[in-house]
C-alpha cells in the first residue's frame, strides 16, 4: 500500500511543475472502439440486429440505417478498451513522465485507484428490453489529448469509462477525459480499422 502512494506521489509532483508555456499530453494507445449503444425491444431484437449489421457492412457510413425507430437512446462512445493490451502516457516538454498500462488501471479501479475514473454499465435496465452494441475496433495512435496550464493538478483529472458486458470480448471503453470540468478533444488520432463488432446484453 505504501508502494502504490509513493508512485502516485511521485508522478503527481512530477507533472505538477509546468511552466505558463508547457502542455502537458495524454496519449492512448492500443485497441479501441468505436460503438453505437442503444436499447432495443425484445420483440424487434433481431431485426435491430439485421439493421445493425447492415450498417457495419455498408461501404458508407449510413447513419441513416441506425436512425430507425427500432434503436431507443442511441448514443455514441469511441476509445480504448481497457480489457485489451494498451497504454495511457503522460508527456512534457518530449519526455515521457510516466505510462501506465491498461491492464494496471482496471486491476487498480477495485483496489488503489491509480487515475479519477467514473464508470458506468451498458444495461437494458428494463426486463422488456435488451440493450446493443455494435461498431468498429481500431487500433493505433487512438488520441492525444493536451493541456495548457500553468500548473497541473491530477485531482482534477477525469476519465470516463462505459462498461459494455458482451460476449466474448468484454470492454471498458475509455470514452472521455475531463479537465476542471471541461471535456478535452483529441488532437492527434492514427488508427487502422481492424474489424466490426456485435453484441447484445
Amino acid at each position: 500500500m505504501i508502494f502504490f502512494a509513493n508512485r502516485n506521489y511521485r508522478i503527481k509532483e512530477a507533472i505538477t511543475r509546468l511552466s505558463p508555456e508547457s502542455k502537458l499530453h495524454i496519449n492512448l494507445i492500443g485497441t479501441g472502439y468505436e460503438i453505437n449503444c442503444a436499447l432495443v425491444q425484445k420483440e424487434l431484437e433481431q431485426s435491430a440486429i439485421q439493421i445493425a449489421k447492415s450498417f457495419l457492412e455498408s461501404e458508407e457510413e449510413n447513419q441513416a440505417l441506425i436512425s430507425s425507430p427500432y434503436f431507443e437512446a442511441l448514443k455514441s462512445y469511441r476509445g480504448p478498451n481497457l480489457f485489451e493490451p494498451g497504454q495511457i502516457e503522460f508527456w512534457k516538454d518530449r519526455k515521457r513522465l510516466k505510462t501506465y498500462k491498461f491492464q494496471e488501471i482496471v486491476q487498480s479501479m477495485v483496489l488503489f485507484p491509480i487515475l479519477n475514473i467514473e464508470e458506468v454499465r451498458l444495461s437494458a435496465g428494463d426486463e422488456r428490453k435488451k440493450a446493443i452494441a455494435f461498431g468498429y475496433q481500431e487500433k493505433g495512435f487512438l488520441a492525444k489529448y493536451s493541456i495548457l496550464s500553468e500548473k497541473f493538478l491530477m485531482d482534477d483529472l477525469r476519465f470516463y469509462v462505459i462498461e459494455i458486458p458482451t460476449v466474448p470480448v468484454k470492454m471498458k471503453v475509455l470514452y472521455k477525459v475531463v479537465y476542471r470540468g471541461k471535456e478535452l478533444k483529441s488532437v492527434k488520432e492514427d488508427t487502422v480499422l481492424t474489424g466490426a463488432m456485435l453484441g447484445v446484453v
